[in-house]
């Protein structure tokens, strides 16, 4: 059967998660991503497997790495990529746009939280709970076809709890950090470049990150700008990284 959305990628995935040896679950979603019609939904059961089958956030990080090094070896044209080992922004930034990505199936399997919590919200609560996080989806999803109503919800329930519990303590100022970024990515290339909506989700979703912008749009904006685009430079380095690699 070809798979033409979202939500029959996660029917897909509930078949695939319910065999019990995992050398099996590869094989299987490896043949279904094969079998998506629609981008979009390629691409979303591909971001399911690297969360709930293949490792979540370490195995997108060494794929991640793995590319780079492939990068490296090229040369000539290739892209200027420093080592993540050397340069811990770029470790940062590629582990909160993973944690993005792994967001979107969070917020696809249980709607509610997709309605009560921004995509950076969600992210954070990966980052911070990916294990206990990882649990509950792949709980629920195994449950979609069952009927079983009450696993679900009581799963959402624990992913909404853990979000409560890695709320930041600068969540008042989110507004602020949001509308500084916007500014920032406007004023540095108009509208090209990196969408500003990425560039504050990913800035939100790293700890260090946003209390850094935050500290220093109260004692320095110039820098709080000159990191900013420190990070959108990583941002589209990665991006660009991602885009050879599906080529």
């Amino acid at each position: 059967m070809y798979i033409r959305n979202r939500e029959e990628a996660l029917d897909a995935l509930s078949d695939v998660l319910a065999l019990t040896e995992r050398r099996e679950q590869i094989i299987r979603i490896t043949v279904k991503v094969a079998l998506c019609l629609d981008a979009d939904a390629r691409r979303f059961l591909a971001d399911c497997q690297a969360g709930l089958i293949d490792g979540g956030l370490e195995a997108m990080r060494r794929k991640r790495q793995t590319m780079m090094e492939a990068v490296s070896d090229e040369g000539g044209e290739a892209i200027v990529l420093i080592d993540s080992s050397e340069d811990q922004l770029l470790e940062a930034v590629g582990q909160a746009m993973d944690a993005l990505r792994l967001s979107e199936i969070i917020v696809q399997v249980f709607q509610e939280v997709g309605r009560t919590h921004q995509k950076w919200q969600v992210a954070r609560a990966v980052v911070g709970e990916e294990q206990s996080i990882q649990e509950a989806v792949i709980a629920a999803v195994k449950e979609r076809t069952s009927g079983n109503t009450q696993v679900i919800e009581q799963m959402q329930s624990h992913v909404i709890d853990k979000l409560k519990a890695t709320r930041p303590s600068w969540m008042e100022s989110a507004v602020a950090l949001k509308t500084a970024i916007e500014e920032f990515a406007a004023g540095a290339d108009g509208d090209k470049g990196t969408d500003p909506e990425l560039l504050f989700n990913v800035i939100a979703t790293h700890e260090d990150s946003a209390r850094l912008v935050l500290d220093l749009l109260t004692d320095n904006r110039l820098e709080a700008r000159a990191y900013v685009n420190e990070v959108r430079s990583r941002i589209e380095q990665l991006l660009s990284l991602e885009e050879r690699n599906a080529a």
